[in-house]
C-alpha cells in the first residue's frame, strides 16, 4: 500500500465562525438650538416695543392733561404781584415772653419759693464793723449793692435758699454774682445757705460788689434744681 505524500491532510472539520460584522456608524449630535436672545427678530421685536414706549402719541413731548369733569372746578392759578408792587412780608415768629418782672415790695414766685426785694442799698464802700481801728468785715473793690429779700416756702416740702443762685445785672447787661465772704460779716444775714420749711419765711441780704458807677437794674433767681424752669425777675431801681 503506497500513501501519497503529495497531498495535505485535510483540516479537522468544526462549527463555522460567522465573519466579523463591522461596528454600526455613530449617529450624527445634535445641532445645538440658537438662544433666543441671538436671534434677530427677538431684537428687533423689543426695539419696535420700546420705541413705542418711549415716543408718546401724537409725537408731542409733554402730556396733555385730561379735561376736568363736570363738577370740578379748576383752581385758579396765583396771581403774581404786580410790577412795582411790595412783596409780602412773611409773619415773623413769635420770640418767646420774657419772665415778668417784680417791683420792689411785689413777691415773684419760683418753684416753691416766693422771694420778695424788700430794699435796695446801694453805694456802701465797707461791710462789718471795727473794732479800734479794725475792720472786722469787707472793704468794696467798687460799691457794694445790699438787696435785702423776704423768701417764704409755699410748697409742702423743705426748701433751700442760696445767694449763690442770686445774679444782679446792671444797665450794661453785665452779671455780677453775690459775694458771700462779705454777706458773713452782715448781723443775722441767712441768705449765704438757708433751709426753708413749708410755710416758713427767711429774712436776709445778699450782697454784691459793682464798679462804683454801676447801677444795678435787676436780680434773676433760679432755683438750685429748678434747671427747666423760669427765674424770678426782680426790679433793683
Amino acid at each position: 500500500m503506497s500513501f501519497d505524500h503529495t497531498q495535505p491532510p485535510s483540516p479537522q472539520q468544526g462549527p463555522a465562525v460567522p465573519p466579523p460584522t463591522a461596528a454600526p456608524a455613530p449617529a450624527p449630535a445634535a445641532k445645538p438650538k440658537k438662544s433666543i436672545f441671538r436671534r434677530w427678530w427677538f431684537w428687533a421685536i423689543a426695539a419696535v416695543v420700546l420705541i413705542a414706549i418711549i415716543v408718546p402719541k401724537g409725537g408731542s413731548d409733554e402730556a396733555t392733561d385730561p379735561a376736568p369733569t363736570a363738577g370740578e372746578q379748576q383752581a385758579p392759578a396765583e396771581e403774581a404781584p404786580a410790577e412795582g408792587a411790595p412783596a409780602e412780608e412773611a409773619p415773623a415768629e413769635e420770640e418767646p415772653a420774657a419772665p415778668a418782672t417784680a417791683p420792689i415790695g411785689t413777691a415773684a414766685q419760683t418753684g416753691n419759693l416766693a422771694i420778695t426785694v424788700t430794699k435796695v442799698e446801694p453805694g456802701v464802700a465797707q461791710v462789718g464793723t471795727e473794732v479800734g481801728g479794725t475792720l472786722l468785715g469787707e472793704k468794696a473793690q467798687g460799691q457794694f449793692v445790699l438787696v435785702h429779700v423776704s423768701v417764704e416756702n409755699v410748697g409742702a416740702e423743705a426748701e433751700s435758699f442760696s445767694d449763690m443762685n442770686a445774679k444782679v445785672y446792671d444797665a450794661e447787661g453785665r452779671e455780677f454774682e453775690a459775694n458771700s465772704a462779705a454777706g458773713i460779716y452782715i448781723e443775722g444775714n441767712d441768705s449765704l445757705f438757708g433751709e426753708i420749711n413749708p410755710g416758713n419765711t427767711l429774712q436776709g441780704v445778699l450782697v454784691y460788689d459793682l464798679p462804683a458807677d454801676a447801677v444795678a437794674e435787676r436780680l434773676e433767681y433760679q432755683g438750685m434744681f429748678d434747671f427747666l424752669g423760669e427765674p424770678a425777675v426782680f426790679s433793683l431801681k
